[in-house]
């Protein structure tokens, strides 16, 4: 939903659709129930069904809107547990609503979830917990009441979860330096499980593991750190070292599981490769002085692919990653070199469709342009304005 502006008038807000292009007024005794986005970033409170169907996440709890020919009906849920924290919304393949949840503060940066609530169809609501306490132990016997931990995403229509075994977090203190942590276990794995959930209340349930990796930490001291010296990676940092942080300085905190046709991928730390049955470990330097390829993996999303590859772009340039064969690199845009010629006034990220797109005005004759940049190329085009009067509050791409 977009907020503009006329003259002489109060705002008001419209919700465009991008398969038809129509606009929808929005009544302002309505607003609180369409929570305002742009288009140029990924939204996580609102998400659509097959049926076309949207669902937003409202200031009461949940609203599911409807499109009829040219009308809206909006159908609100309220269920006030359902806005609590802050969360990311999905439609699963069979028609249930999931919000991924962030409830521990200590563990948020932005991409981990650990907690679940399902919203089904016929009304019903139920949650997922998937954490546990992180404290110490006293002694080395002193583990009873852990869990195992789940961290959630929903991929290919399914939700899905990185589990991690109790046992990777049983560390105790030491009683001559109450400073020092260390770990009861060399050993450590990490697991990939489905999420089966149905359509009703009660159908939850986390399947066996589809594949498992396991490997030895040898860094039983949790105060101990691996750094990068003099061009040499010292004491070999691996995928073993993240799944044990606790704290979120690290990258790693347990991000999100996300799928190739080929390859499924841990944030951008490991991928599993469902052909031959391996893993691999983005965090090995690729040889003693050069950095580890998990600078250059760029995590898929539906709003940031392009021919097979996730993108991270801007105006100067474009970076890539095939998710397929794993191969990255970059594009430099054309555009960087005359943009000190213009004045930005908006930009869209049309990814999907492979273009950056710009709302510019010249210096040189005052008028107002369209900058449309491919980001395989580098190429970019300039078309004027066709109404010089009208300004462009937001470009808006359509499917």
């Amino acid at each position: 939903m977009n907020q503009y502006y006329e003259p002489d008038n109060n705002s008001f807000d419209v919700l465009v659709q991008n398969s038809t292009g129509k606009i929808f007024y929005i009544p302002e005794a309505a607003q609180s129930y369409f929570p305002k986005w742009s288009n140029s970033k990924p939204n996580r409170d609102a998400a659509m069904d097959k049926a076309g169907n949207l669902y937003t996440k409202t200031s009461s709890g949940i609203a599911k809107i409807s499109f009829i020919e040219d009308m809206a009906q909006l159908t609100p849920y309220s269920y006030r547990e359902l806005i609590k924290y802050d969360s990311e919304m999905h439609i699963l393949d069979n028609g249930t609503l999931v919000l991924l949840c962030h409830v521990d503060e200590n563990l948020y940066d932005g991409h981990t979830y650990n907690f679940v609530q399902c919203l089904y169809s016929n009304g019903g609501f139920e949650e997922l917990d998937g954490t546990s306490p992180n404290e110490p132990a006293h002694n080395k016997e002193d583990f009873e009441g852990q869990k195992d931990r789940l961290y959630f995403s929903v991929a290919d229509g399914k939700l899905m979860a990185i589990k991690l075994p109790k046992e990777n977090f049983q560390y105790y203190e030491n009683w001559e330096d109450w400073s020092r942590y260390y770990y009861l276990n060399e050993e450590v794995s990490i697991e990939l499980v489905n999420i089966e959930v149905g359509t009703s209340y009660g159908s939850i349930e986390v399947s066996d593991p589809l594949t498992k990796l396991s490997g030895t930490n040898d860094m039983l001291d949790y105060n101990e750190y691996n750094y990068y010296v003099n061009g040499v990676w010292e004491r070999g940092i691996d995928w073993t070292y993240f799944v044990r942080r606790t704290d979120c300085d690290e990258k790693f905190c347990y991000d999100k599981l996300w799928k190739g046709q080929r390859y499924w991928f841990i944030g951008n730390i490991l991928a599993y490769d469902t052909e031959t049955r391996t893993w691999i470990d983005f965090m090995k330097p690729v040889s003693e002085t050069e950095w580890p390829l998990h600078d250059n993996v760029i995590q898929a999303r539906s709003d940031n692919m392009y021919k097979g590859k996730a993108w991270d772009v801007s105006l100067d340039v474009s970076w890539w990653f095939d998710i397929e064969t794993l191969e990255c690199g970059f594009v430099q845009s054309k555009f960087e070199a005359d943009a000190s010629n213009y004045t930005v006034l908006s930009t869209i990220r049309d990814i999907p469709h492979g273009t950056i797109k710009c709302n510019v005005i010249s210096p040189v004759d005052g008028k107002k342009y369209i900058i449309s940049i491919d980001i395989e190329t580098g190429e970019y085009t300039q078309a004027e304005q066709a109404n010089q009067d009208l300004d462009i509050i937001e470009l808006i791409p359509m499917n």
